[in-house]
């Protein structure tokens, strides 16, 4: 299956920053760098630009494919345009990093 694209309206698929803290904890923890297509990649990187816009832009740098249903400049938009996270979001990532989520 293709990855969903991501266009304006995907900020609206990827709230709130709990559900997206709460994926993230449990992709990286059950999924290896070599587990992930590219093309998902890039939709899981967009959604770590939501709690770690630094990490999702180093990431996205190193990717080298990216979906045919979006380009890389849309995704380093996409992810360049995100705000930083507050000081809530932050405190929701450690959690969720920590497994405490619940």
């Amino acid at each position: 299956p293709r990855p969903p694209q991501v266009t304006p309206a995907t900020e609206d698929l990827l709230r709130p920053s709990s559900f997206v803290a709460e994926d993230l904890a449990f992709l990286d923890k059950v999924l290896g760098d070599d587990d992930v297509e590219d093309a998902w990649k890039a939709f899981l990187i967009c959604e770590r630009a939501i709690l770690e816009p630094d990490r999702a832009w180093r990431a996205l740098m190193a990717l080298q494919t990216v979906d045919a249903g979006t380009s890389k400049s849309a995704l380093l938009y996409w992810v360049a345009t995100r705000p930083p996270p507050d000081e809530a979001t932050k405190a929701l990532l450690e959690r969720a990093k920590a497994g405490s989520l619940y």
